[in-house]
Parts: C-alpha cells; structure tokens; sequence
C-alpha cells in the first residue's frame, strides 16, 4: 500500500514499523513548498470550499514534513497510531486524503467526506482553544465553536526574536509617519534621526510610506486611507512589544494609547533591545493569536452578514494583533506585506 504522510509537527520521528522505499522531505527542500501549492490547488479545483475542504487545505499548507512509502496491510493499525502522533493526514492513490482512522476528508470522485473524519490536532492546541472559548465566554462573547484551534508548541516556527524586535521599532516609526500625515506631516529626516534602526527594516510599502514623493494615490502625498491604515500599525507594534515581554497587552476592547507606547520607544537603547531581545512563552503567544483568531472571526462573520458589530471588543484593534501574531507564528513564511488573516 503506497503512502503519502503530511505531517505538521515541526519534528516527526520516523515509522516504527517495517516500510518499504521510505522516502522524507521537510521545508529545507524548496521542491516541498512548490508541492503543497499544487497539492491545495488539488484539492480545491472542483470550486467546492467549504469549512472542512478550507481546513484541510491549510493543514496542507501548514506541513513541514512530508513521507512517502509503502506498508504491508499487517501494520495499518501501526501506521494509523504514527500517524495520528505525528498530526498528519495521508494522500492514497488513486486520489483520496484520509484522516489517522483512514476516514475519508477528501476524494474528487465523492462530492461529501465522512462526517466522522477529524483532521488532527495536538492535545495542547485543542485544550488552549477551550480555555480561550471558555474566556470568551465568560466575557458574553460566544465564538463559532466550528472553529479549530491555533498552531500547537509542537508546531509554531517563531520569527527570530531579534527580527520581531526591529519589526516593532519599524511600525512603531511606520504608525507615527501615518499619524503626521493625518495631520501635518513630519520630516521623514528628523524620524530617521529619532529612529534609525526603524529605517533598516522598511517593507517595500513602508518604505513608500517614507518617502516624500508619491505613494498609493496620484498626488505627492499619500491618501488619507493609507495614511490612516499606518496609524493602525501602533496596534501591531504594541502586539510584537507585548510577544518580547516588554510591554501590556490588555483585552482587545480598545484602542492602545499611542503616545503612550512612543514614549516607551524613544526610551529603549535600539541596539541593546534589539541584540538582548527575547520572546516570552510559546503558550501565552499562542493564546493571544487563538483568541484573537476567533475574535477576528465574528468580526468578519458580524461584516458578512450585514449585523452591527459585536460588543465587548474592537474589530481594528483584533485585526491588527491577528496580523502580527501570524507573521510572528510563520504561518504561510511570508514577508510583513503578504500575510493573510484568513478566517
């Protein structure tokens, strides 16, 4: 029985049972990224998306090791338990994706999986997705129980902590340009003498944010919208500040203070912050990005469907601490400017 294992885990030990022309790649091999592509274009080529197929293509997205072999009937139980530790989910030929129990979450010739088949999830994850829904709840705010939960600490690949620390001073000297340009603009000369770490890290947006010559309109500023999405990088920052255990992240149910948080950053030695910095606990990032996840989630939901916006927390406030946290987290390996915060 010829087999094709995608696993999540960021290690994966090997079969322990007899297999025959084992063959492993992980992310080090550029030809995997190129594959899984494929693969999700696979399995969404029919137009059919809905919330399992959307689920299972980004658990394709999200593998980082991925085994081929083949296996003896004796040992499928033994291969369904490998599987199931390793958070995979196997492809068979001709053509169908199962979950560890062999159930089925996707074939092209059946229009519906299994309604019993499950994609995996390490017990850690799952148990911070219900300790953030019961959170919530506790603040009168029901979020989608359809929901999976975030990257496990078996999983999540962090951004370097001294990447995220120049990242911050970046949006931070990003979200005071916007702010100026709302207003009266502020030399960009003057806020590279104030910041000069934050110019060395510029996106390609940000970097056209910058300039004095043209930018996302015809004129020789930047439009009012652009300038206004800068200002909400304060958010961001605040979030990649908070993940370096430098500074407070309360519940999301309003804005921070940024003169507040520019204060804090004219007060850090750039060099030393960036060279010492550190990341706080896996888990407590992870229950941040969960539940803003879910948060971010009604948002939308609420947008969708034409209701007023939920109470007890700020939509641009969520969204923006679900942009960082997924650039943090290396969800989908992008740069600053490309990240998604699917829902």
């Amino acid at each position: 029985m010829p087999l094709n294992a995608y696993c999540t885990l960021r290690q994966v030990e090997p079969p322990d049972f007899p297999v025959r022309r084992l063959n492993v790649r992980d992310r080090h091999d550029p030809a995997l990224a190129r594959h899984l592509s494929d693969f999700a274009g696979y399995l969404t080529r029919d137009g059919r998306v809905d919330q399992a197929r959307y689920h299972l293509v980004q658990h394709v997205l999200r593998t980082r090791h991925q085994l081929s072999f083949e296996v003896d009937d004796e040992n499928r139980d033994a291969f369904a338990r490998w599987l199931r530790w390793s958070n995979g989910v196997c492809f068979f030929e001709p053509g169908s994706v199962r979950d560890p129990e062999g159930r089925l979450l996707f074939d092209p010739g059946s229009d519906e999986a299994d309604p019993q088949a499950r994609l995996p999830y390490p017990p850690d994850s799952e148990a911070r997705r219900q300790a953030v829904m019961a959170d919530l709840a506790g603040r009168g705010i029901e979020p989608f129980r359809g929901l999976p939960p975030v990257l496990s600490e078996r999983e999540v690949v962090f951004r370097r902590a001294s990447d995220v620390a120049r990242r911050a001073l970046s949006l931070t000297a990003v979200a005071i340009r916007g702010e100026s340009l709302v207003g009266a603009p502020l030399s960009v000369k003057d806020l590279r003498r104030r910041f000069p770490l934050a110019f060395d890290n510029l996106t390609p947006k940000e970097t056209a944010l910058m300039s004095d010559g043209k930018l996302f309109s015809p004129g020789p500023r930047p439009d009012q919208a652009a300038a206004m999405q800068a200002v909400w990088r304060y958010e961001a920052a605040a979030t990649l500040f908070w993940a370096l255990g430098m500074y407070s992240l309360p519940f999301p149910s309003g804005a921070i203070s940024a003169s507040d948080l520019v204060q804090f950053v004219v007060s850090l030695d750039a060099e030393p912050f960036v060279a010492a910095a550190e990341l706080r606990p896996a888990g407590e990032i992870l229950s941040e990005l969960d539940r803003d996840y879910r948060l971010h989630w009604i948002a939308v939901d609420d947008i969708q469907n034409g209701r007023e916006t939920s109470a007890g927390f700020d939509p641009d406030v969520v969204s923006e601490r679900h942009y960082a946290l997924n650039w943090l987290v290396s969800v989908e390996d992008v740069a600053w400017d490309d990240v998604t915060t699917p829902t």
